[in-house]
């Protein structure tokens, strides 16, 4: 307004009706009531006030760089911030269920206004043939398809449809590493308010719900019951702690492989940080098969030649100190002995010698593997499995188990809803995706290693999920989809690269260091 009346844009001789004063006045007008607007929303709902801040600057983030509302939806997903906006914070379901439809205006910007075509990716087929072996179990396998139909809806959103979406917005190798650095950043958010919680003892606030925990009594039957330490298992946004700590896990071969193809010292430490607080907000979960993923994931990096000596031994340091920080990890690993007691000849005994968790996970699994012996073609529907648990594991003599149950083994359970045809299609759309991520790796590994890290270091991503999958059930499926269809993305960059584009990126100052040099 200073400006206005210092301008004389109010004196009797200015021209108010020219069309740049009133679009100066229109613009302050809408300003001023946009602040009253979030200043009074602010007094009665402080979230609500911010809320409508992030939305107007990435309205206007948006209007300038398309590319921006895909990176706000990565962001959104993979802090599950949508769902803490809508089960803490009062916000309703259906604004929460539809910030996916933001990918649509980076995907009408490539598709309609650069006239781009539409991307198909190798496995995009296979997605069609396994939403049609799904619908064959709703219809000729499930008892309920009312129960059935939702999870079928789930995985076309979810799954198909944001394969579809991620594959199509994500279209370069400096968008993919941009994505990478937003999922990094995600997990920096995650796991540092995980580490904070942890350390203060600050348990009963959940930060507005982006850092929930869980409180689990510890099984000792050699101690008395006061004595019975508790162990506070993080929980993050998920509120699930063995999803949050596989998640989490995702995310440091991205990590790892950013630290290795960088050339810039700071976005080296940076990848290096980020790392060790995606590592930590994994193993504060103190989830068995989170530690067992990463150990299988070090394992075959070092097999294949994918990581130096000295950087395992650096890794292996870091979780040396990991573990003196944090030592549940290891008494925690250490109770996957007594799994083979189960199978001990003396039933009873077996028993006695394993905690709750690894009798109800073993009776689940196997009640998995019975359910799909007697549907062995298209399974018993999607998501259906819970409704069979208790017949099938009644006669099994290991736990009793009176409520609906996962199958907590992704090959189980996907053996059990989706049969052995949807088993077969399933892991054929994992083992494509990695044998090409591979074969990208070995063949621009010299001449474009910004296009062999990309392809290394999601199919990394890949190896986590799966390792991890032997203990745990498809579930939160948008977060494997999502991670599918980015490691697609690296594999149509790879299908596509050209030794041209060295020598341009290079100028640009676009290309990335080479990656460390594997035999593999």
């Amino acid at each position: 307004i200073g400006l206005m009346l210092n301008n004389r844009s109010f004196a009797p001789n200015s021209k108010l009706n020219s069309m740049p004063q009133r679009r100066t006045l229109l613009l302050l007008v809408s300003v001023l009531v946009s602040a009253f607007a979030i200043g009074l929303a602010t007094i009665y709902q402080p979230f609500l006030g911010l809320a409508i801040v992030l939305v107007l600057l990435l309205g206007l983030g948006v209007a300038i760089k398309p590319d921006i509302a895909s990176l706000a939806v990565f962001f959104i997903l993979y802090t599950n911030a949508a769902a803490v906006a809508v089960r803490f914070h009062g916000v309703p379901s259906i604004v929460g269920a539809l910030f996916l439809t933001l990918l649509f205006i980076p995907l009408g910007y490539y598709l309609i206004l650069k006239r781009q075509p539409f991307v198909f990716t190798p496995i995009a087929p296979l997605l069609v043939v396994y939403l049609l072996i799904q619908m064959a179990g709703v219809i000729f396998s499930s008892e309920n398809m009312d129960l059935a139909f939702p999870n079928l809806i789930t995985y076309i959103t979810e799954g198909m449809l944001l394969f579809l979406l991620i594959t199509n917005v994500v279209r370069t190798p400096a968008m993919l590493r941009q994505v990478i650095w937003v999922l990094l950043a995600a997990g920096v958010f995650m796991g540092s308010l995980s580490l904070f919680q942890y350390v203060t003892n600050t348990l009963d606030n959940n930060y507005g719900g982006f850092a929930q925990n869980e409180e689990q009594t510890v099984v000792d039957a050699t101690a008395a019951i006061d004595d019975v330490p508790a162990l506070v298992r993080q929980a993050g946004p998920i509120g699930e702690k063995n999803r949050y700590s596989q998640i989490m896990l995702m995310l440091v071969p991205l990590g790892m492989f950013r630290f290795w193809g960088e050339r810039s010292k700071v976005l080296k430490v940076a990848a290096a940080g980020a790392t060790v607080f995606c590592l930590i907000g994994s193993l504060l979960t103190f989830s068995r098969g989170g530690i067992v993923g990463l150990i299988l994931m070090l394992l075959i990096m070092a097999v294949l030649r994918y990581i130096k000596l000295r950087d395992i031994l650096l890794v292996i340091a870091a979780m040396v100190l990991v573990v003196v920080m944090f030592p549940q990890n290891l008494e925690r690993l250490s109770s996957l002995e007594a799994l083979t007691a189960i199978f001990d000849s003396d039933t009873t005994a077996g028993i006695k010698q394993t905690d709750g968790a690894v009798q109800g996970r073993a009776t689940e699994m196997i009640a998995a593997g019975l359910v799909f012996i007697d549907h062995p073609l298209v399974g018993v529907g999607p998501g259906m499995f819970p409704y069979y648990v208790e017949q099938y594991a009644r006669g099994l003599g290991i736990r009793l188990l009176t409520t609906n149950r996962e199958a907590h083994s992704l090959y189980l359970g996907t053996a059990a809803e989706v049969g052995g045809l949807g088993l077969l299609c399933f892991l054929g759309m994992v083992g494509i995706s990695m044998v090409y991520l591979a074969r990208g790796h070995k063949r621009w590994q010299k001449s474009r290693p910004d296009i062999a890290n990309l392809n290394a270091s999601f199919m990394f991503v890949l190896v986590v999920y799966m390792t991890t999958g032997l203990f745990l059930h498809m579930s939160y499926e948008r977060y494997f989809w999502s991670m599918l269809a980015l490691a697609n993305v690296a594999i149509y960059l790879s299908l596509h690269a050209t030794e041209v584009q060295v020598t341009e990126s290079t100028a640009a100052g676009g290309a990335l260091p080479a990656a460390p040099v594997h035999a593999g």
